[in-house]
């Protein structure tokens, strides 16, 4: 269960930014969470708001870079390209760029982060907090390159071969990620963690190819046909099929593949990638007015029934296992209603029994009157004048209960919406 999120030097967010997902107040508590291991409720969403370009993805990215980074250190150095840094001053080219989270892992909190310039991690670091009397914080490790004598130091708390494990580690490599791989007890845990509980949708992910393969894997058909057909698309039910290729198409896909991996030269997989011998497609079923099975394949349905088949695959996924699901424009060629149906699903403690937390960007406003979210759960980004992305929650603004939240945001009381009086003056063909 995520806590907070940050970064610095990181896109476009320059100055540091945090995201919390803890409860202002315990008001209106039923959706709230109250894990183990913390004293604050939990919040199970939190949405994005804010014009085009304001910064919402890149916030939401600097999580999937954190989790990326922590899996790629276990087998290589982190890739600059991974995690880029601001580019709209000369100094920051230069500077590290921060990432971190808070957690809440096996009833432990801890803090986790940090920080790399491009070539070498400058700064790493694992906190857990108790809560038994006071909060109180335990330093597990603090990694700092500017100590030149003592870059590593180990808490009293965390047992194992720590000094042999920082001896192996690179400059430019992760210590929870080697340490993961030299099998320490503690952070071979926490390092599967944060590889496995975070999932992420950064476009519409409407391949058909991929779609089938995860409903198969998680085998969510039953689940995907009972909400297509309540919310009334039309489908009755679909199934996920795998077919054998034929040979010739088989021969032509691993030869592309081979061909691929080959002009990567050093930058190739180690081994031999596993021949592809079988294909994937969805079969849509629905019933004409006989009451008799008509067959549709995936492409033939709308691009809003794509997108929900390939939405709901990881919002099940992460709702029966528990986890964290981050998304990219969430109403992305959905109906407003379909959207809010998402987001109840995470909202319930019938739908949502294991603690399960969606965070996304949106433009959908209708989802600001929804009385389900809290003005704590919804964040607006705006774009300051250096060109920096800047976060803040509503909760911060002064506002009456009573207030029409999507009124006053789409009036510009707070902010985060695009400023386009400028566009009066424009003419599309100037002579």
């Amino acid at each position: 269960m995520i806590l907070r999120f940050g970064c610095e030097n990181f896109r476009s967010i320059s100055e540091y930014q945090e995201v919390l997902l803890t409860a202002v107040s315990k008001d209106d508590g039923d959706t709230l969470f109250s894990p183990n291991g913390i004293r604050e409720k939990v919040l199970p969403i939190v949405a994005f708001y804010g014009a085009n370009g304001s910064g919402k993805t890149n916030l939401i990215m600097s999580i999937r870079s954190l989790i990326s980074a922590v899996a790629q250190s276990a087998s290589s150095d982190i890739d600059r390209a991974l995690i880029p840094a601001f580019k709209l001053d000369r100094e920051s080219a230069n500077l590290p760029s921060t990432l971190d989270m808070d957690f809440i892992f096996d009833d432990v909190h801890y803090h986790y982060g940090f920080s790399f310039d491009g070539k070498v991690v400058t700064a790493e670091w694992l906190y857990s907090f108790s809560y038994a009397h006071r909060m109180s914080k335990s330093v597990l490790f603090d990694r700092d390159i500017s100590d030149k004598n003592s870059p590593f130091y180990f808490g009293k708390s965390l047992k194992g071969k720590n000094k042999v494990i920082s001896e192996i580690t690179g400059e430019a490599s992760l210590f929870l990620s080697v340490a993961a791989k030299s099998k320490h007890k503690l952070l071979s845990n926490i390092f599967e963690y944060i590889k496995s509980h975070y999932s992420f949708r950064f476009n519409s992910g409407l391949l058909e190819e991929q779609v089938a393969q995860k409903i198969r894997k998680y085998g969510f058909e039953r689940e995907i046909s009972r909400f297509l057909t309540l919310v009334d698309v039309g489908v009755a039910r679909l199934e996920a099929k795998q077919v054998q290729m034929e040979e010739d198409r088989a021969n032509a896909v691993n030869s592309m593949l081979d061909a691929l991996v080959n002009s990567l030269g050093d930058l190739a997989p180690k081994g031999k990638l596993p021949l592809i011998e079988y294909q994937h497609h969805i079969e849509i079923h629905r019933e004409n007015k006989a009451g008799e099975d008509v067959l549709f394949s995936f492409n033939d349905e709308s691009l809003g029934t794509q997108a929900l088949i390939s939405l709901l695959v990881s919002v099940f996924w992460v709702l029966k296992h528990g986890g964290v699901f981050v998304v990219d424009e969430i109403e992305s060629s959905l109906h407003t209603k379909l959207s809010l149906k998402v987001v109840e699903l995470f909202n319930s403690k019938v739908t949502n029994p294991n603690g399960a937390q969606l965070i996304f960007t949106t433009h959908e406003t209708q989802l600001l009157n929804y009385n389900g979210i809290r003005r704590d759960e919804v964040w607006l980004t705006e774009k300051s004048l250096d060109g920096s992305t800047k976060v803040a929650p509503l909760s911060d603004y002064s506002i009456d209960k009573r207030s029409n939240l999507r009124n006053g945001y789409l009036d510009g009381r707070f902010g985060a919406i695009p400023f386009l009086s400028l566009l009066d003056d424009f003419r599309l063909f100037e002579e």
